[in-house]
């Protein structure tokens, strides 16, 4: 992971890496969005990988977390999480919002279309580690098209645009 200072960010290039999706169809997403009722914040809802990296997306609150994405969840939604953790941008996040990590996925044209925000870190510094997936959503207006999450047109040298 590359750390630049300013408002731009430039992430490191990715091979292309095999993405393991579920074949589910939009409405029915891999976990129910009813998944984290009753269940502490702590639980870990899904794990994302990059590599040999794990990322967690726990139950969080409505903050951060599942229970902060639940009305965007689908199975399309799932699937860009896995597509652009494993093939997006990620650049240490500078924006100063809790996380450590930004991924993001662009079309071939450089329009960041989803973003991830991660906090790899502890959640408040002290307690859980890593807090996991604070936040994910897209970008743009743009949805990502199911049929389209495994085409090769993503690009891995786009800068990523922080507010800082």
């Amino acid at each position: 992971m590359r750390f630049l200072h300013g408002c731009i960010a430039t992430g490191l290039i990715v091979s292309a890496a095999a993405v393991s999706v579920a074949t589910a169809t939009s409405a029915d997403a891999s976990v129910s969005k009813s998944y984290c009722n009753q269940r502490s914040y702590k639980t870990v809802v899904r794990t994302y990988t990059r590599g040999s990296k794990h990322l967690p997306l726990r139950c969080g609150t409505s903050t951060w977390g599942f229970k902060h994405i639940t009305h965007r969840w689908n199975a399309t939604f799932d699937k860009t999480i896995a597509l652009t953790i494993a093939r997006g941008e990620v650049v240490t996040d500078l924006q100063g919002d809790g996380g450590t990590a930004i991924y993001a996925l662009f079309n071939n044209k450089c329009v960041e279309l989803f973003r991830i925000i991660y906090n790899g870190g502890a959640l408040h510094g002290k307690s859980l580690r890593p807090q996991g997936i604070i936040t994910a959503y897209y970008r743009s207006g743009s949805a990502v098209a199911p049929n389209t999450l495994h085409a090769p047109r993503y690009r891995t040298d786009c800068p990523v645009h922080q507010g800082i």
